[in-house]
């Protein structure tokens, strides 16, 4: 409830010192906040930052060419920062199924071109907790990975955020995506 301010930084600079999320009320219910916003060609850095104790949650960050939803985010739990370096005219697609989980949840995304993928666990204290893809060359298409966190001693019932980065000859981008596990 409420609003719950998150500071938007492009390229070090800032953008928005306090990009309103409103309380939607509760977890099951989410939001979508939008702006535009102009990147460089080529590599951008993209931060979004709580302002004061209480930010709002984020849960994937979205870059597109106008007319798509240039940034968009959509209330989640417990995730209060994200740094993001995006090329600004690549897309590529993941997400998860079953989603939340209690034993193994499947990655799938799709490539636009021949890319090295690099694809990362992280716990909402920022530590990775376990790697999926180190740098594997693969070929444009549909892929997946399937994360099992069952076995780890060090995982817990909680939100994740998996974070995937393509690159290629031309752009390296990095996504995020947010995993709910249950125990």
């Amino acid at each position: 409830s409420g609003n719950r301010p998150l500071e938007l930084k492009i390229n070090g600079t800032t953008e928005i010192a306090s990009m309103d999320f409103v309380g939607t009320g509760g977890w099951t219910q989410w939001d979508t906040v939008s702006t535009s916003q102009t990147l460089n060609s080529g590599n951008n850095t993209v931060r979004i930052t709580v302002v004061g104790s209480s930010g709002g949650n984020l849960d994937e960050l979205t870059v597109g060419p106008v007319g798509s939803a240039a940034k968009g985010t959509s209330k989640s739990r417990n995730i209060s920062m994200a740094d993001v370096s995006l090329a600004s005219d690549t897309k590529f697609s993941i997400k998860n199924y079953p989603n939340p989980f209690n034993t193994a949840t499947t990655l799938a995304y799709q490539l636009t071109e021949s890319s090295i993928v690099t694809i990362d666990i992280y716990n909402f204290y920022g530590q990775k907790v376990a790697s999926l893809a180190t740098n594997e060359q693969q070929s444009a298409g549909g892929h997946s990975k399937v994360w099992d966190p069952t076995s780890l001693s060090n995982v817990s019932s909680g939100i994740y955020v998996c974070v995937i980065q393509i690159k290629n000859t031309n752009t390296s981008v990095v996504k995020s995506h947010k995993l709910n596990f249950v125990r």
